[in-house]
């Protein structure tokens, strides 16, 4: 028996196919309320009134902030980290592309006024800077002249890509349209003449991450082809479209190998980047019309939004910016199995609301901003069985965080983008996230058996064997309607799949391979082998003296 993947603060649960439709413990309509809510005090809190440019900070802390005349000098450096003022475009330009999202499956006069907004608020943070072609950081809300040169490869591809879809959109005007295209063009251009990085305003500086884009390797990829085909959507100009198919086609069509799924894909060492890796594809598959070609991309999605599930936290980039001790004061406060934590379900399911009472923000961090980043790549690919099984997930982190805890703006702006794009797909498909799903009554979570997060189960007689956690845990199921944890054995990796037979179990596990534990004492696993599989190991399943294993398109045994 193979109970489906679920994950319920240690709860076994039995569930109906993720084949049938969801039952998301949530109406559409309340969805609708929620995501209204969360976006009318983010407005509310971060959105400047004349100018509706979103910022880094609530508006009333501004005496806080970075002054303009620290601005003007550049402070603080590096790049204006800090300032407050330095992501501007990024939250503007993400923001608008999940209203237009929202506003694309379910018209309303609210998403279309905070869509006109952000869309105006874009104009004027491309107006401030002399040079066209350069999108700027900022301004200062108090004086639109201090604004940081040194922009960023996410500000201009963000930045690119919400003028694109404003300009596809039903709100945009013929003069809209007109000026997206001159802008974009300007853009465009000015990329193209610096072999696609990104110059300060002398022409020669170097921004921050703003290395040229025309390499080969899928993170570049997935960078400069996206926001290509973005500058010919959002202006018309053939030019684009043919400078395009010739970067797919250099090096016998290198790149679009690239943006296939496999085993070459990498995900960008900060989260935070690795979703807007995620929101560039993303606009890619939006604007795309061939089947074909949509359906390379939503696989390349839906891999990129499983492994920003899967990552560890912190990982080698957070731990550069905290020290061990933070790090590992951290983990022991809160009970974490072992000094990272496997991916965003079990740093999720470890939070409770009292955590946002620390100080420092590391804890939301890690148990807010790092799951909630994961759960925004899986919207991002929409892929219908990652969004069913997720979204459940998603609802309750949507309902549960006090962001009037959290003062980091990312959380705040992420937290509505989530929401918006939430709603959009709901609206697309209300027959899947309706309580009354048409498949029997709503199954209740009956028992806890305390054993953490739980990837797959499978049962042999009277022993059910969970695996999750880098563990595989042993439990007497013998009375009925509460299994018994007996057993357990840790540091088997980022487990998948899990088959026993005869007394052994076989675990696949990712990166780490495969692991073959002795179970026949059921209070005392064994490990007695670990075979390194060469590419990532997932599916398992055994027959006779066969055993099978699946790694990447390969079965192997």
């Amino acid at each position: 028996m193979r109970v489906c993947r679920a994950v319920c603060l240690g709860a076994l649960v039995l569930a109906a196919s993720a084949a049938h439709a969801t039952d998301a413990a949530f109406t559409v309509s309340e969805l609708k309320k929620h995501t209204f809510e969360l976006a009318e005090k983010y407005f509310e809190q971060f959105q400047h009134p004349q100018t509706f440019v979103l910022y880094g900070a609530k508006l009333s802390t501004k005496d806080r902030w970075t002054s303009p005349q620290d601005v003007k000098s550049r402070k603080p450096k590096p790049w204006g980290y800090g300032s407050r003022v330095a992501d501007t475009a990024l939250h503007c330009g993400h923001t608008l592309v999940a209203l237009l999202d929202a506003n694309d499956a379910a018209p309303d006069p609210y998403l279309r006024k905070k869509a006109e907004e952000l869309f105006s608020a874009l104009k004027f943070i491309g107006g401030i800077c002399p040079i066209q072609g350069l999108v700027p950081r900022g301004p200062h809300p108090d004086d639109s002249a201090a604004y940081y040169d040194d922009s960023s490869m996410d500000q201009h591809t963000t930045y690119i890509i919400a003028l694109a879809r404003y300009a596809n959109s039903d709100l945009a005007t013929a003069e809209d349209k007109q000026w997206i295209k001159k802008k974009l063009g300007a853009i465009g251009r000015r990329l193209e003449r610096y072999n696609f990085s990104i110059k300060a305003t002398d022409g020669v500086t170097q921004s921050h991450v703003g290395f040229s884009w025309k390499g080969f390797r899928s993170n570049h990829v997935s960078i400069l082809i996206p926001t290509v085909y973005s500058l010919y959507k959002g202006t018309g100009d053939k030019h684009w479209l043919k400078l395009h198919d010739e970067l797919l086609a250099e090096r016998d069509g290198l790149r679009w190998q690239r943006l296939h799924a496999g085993d070459h894909v990498e995900l960008n060492g900060h989260p935070i980047y690795a979703n807007q890796n995620g929101f560039r594809l993303n606009a890619y598959l939006h604007f795309l019309e061939d089947a074909k070609q949509r359906t390379v991309i939503g696989d390349l999605l839906a891999q990129c939004a499983q492994m920003q599930l899967d990552r560890d936290f912190p990982g080698p980039f957070y731990r550069n910016f905290h020290s061990e001790d933070e790090w590992t004061a951290l983990a022991r406060k809160y009970n974490w199995d072992s000094a990272e934590l496997p991916g965003a379900e079990a740093a999720w399911n470890l939070f409770k609301p009292k955590m946002l009472d620390d100080k420092g923000g590391l804890t939301a961090l890690a148990h807010v901003r790092f799951p909630l980043g994961g759960y925004h790549s899986v919207l991002m690919s929409e892929r219908a069985e990652l969004i069913r099984r997720d979204l459940p997930t998603i609802w309750k982190m949507l309902k549960t965080v006090d962001l009037q805890k959290i003062s980091a703006a990312e959380t705040h702006y992420l937290f509505t983008t989530v929401a918006l794009h939430a709603y959009a797909y709901c609206h697309k498909h209300p027959e899947q996230f309706a309580k009354s799903s048409g498949f029997g009554p709503h199954l209740a979570n009956t028992f806890n058996t305390g054993i953490g997060s739980t990837i797959d189960v499978t049962i042999r007689g009277a022993h059910a064997y969970a695996i999750g956690n880098r563990t595989v845990h042993v439990l007497n199921i013998t009375e009925s309607g509460r299994p018994r944890p007996v057993g357990k054995l840790g540091g088997l990796g980022r487990v998948r799949q899990i088959v026993v037979e005869a007394g052994f179990a076989y675990i696949t596990s990712r990166e780490d391979g495969l692991f073959i534990v002795d179970v026949r004492d059921p209070k005392k696993p064994t490990r007695l082998s670990h075979h390194d599989t060469i590419e990532f190991a997932t599916g398992v399943c055994k027959s006779g003296d066969v055993l099978v294993w699946r790694v990447a398109r390969l079965a192997l045994s």
